[in-house]
């Protein structure tokens, strides 16, 4: 008896002294996105994120005035967000879950405008989800097809995307 007594209390010790790590948790962590863009490490400072009609669409500027270039990642799904990977899969199946990885950068030539680089061939992998945010990696080939005006014909530029990571809050 006293050995089945001795032993339930180790075991209460044990479990009560085991504590869940917020390690997981992206609600607890710096709110970062960073990833190399055709080589080139590129950490995003300006980053907000909308969760209007249950998607998830992250815009990450390089300094405080959102200035370009700029990634947005955008999640759609058909329910609650849950870890897992999400491929920019919209031409082939439109209602499924799906990412969108955008690249945005001035279109030069003293002009106000914007080129958008749009999801080619991209995944993000949703690592850890709460209610108060969301973390995961992300990879991809963007695509800007455009009509070159002196040849008259579509061309395509590529950026690459690799190694990105984001820790974001709702």
């Amino acid at each position: 008896m006293k050995k089945l007594l001795y032993s339930s209390v180790v075991l209460l010790i044990l479990f009560t002294a085991c504590k869940k790590s917020n390690v997981d948790d992206p609600s607890s962590g710096p709110i970062t996105v960073s990833a190399k863009i055709n080589g080139k490490l590129t950490t995003f400072s300006a980053i907000t994120v909308d969760t209007t009609g249950g998607e998830i669409d992250i815009m990450a500027g390089t300094d405080s005035l959102h200035s370009f270039p700029a990634i947005q990642l955008f999640l759609t799904t058909n329910g609650p967000l849950k870890p897992g990977v999400y491929p920019s899969q919209a031409l082939v199946n439109p209602s499924a879950p799906n990412s969108y990885l955008n690249y945005i950068v001035p279109a030069g030539g003293g002009s106000f405008a914007t080129v958008m680089y749009a999801s080619y061939n991209d995944s993000i992998i949703v690592s850890s989800v709460t209610s108060k945010g969301v973390s995961g990696t992300f990879y991809g080939t963007v695509d800007n097809h455009y009509l070159d005006f002196q040849t008259l014909a579509y061309k395509d530029s590529l950026i690459y995307v690799t190694e990105g990571t984001f820790n974001v809050k709702f």
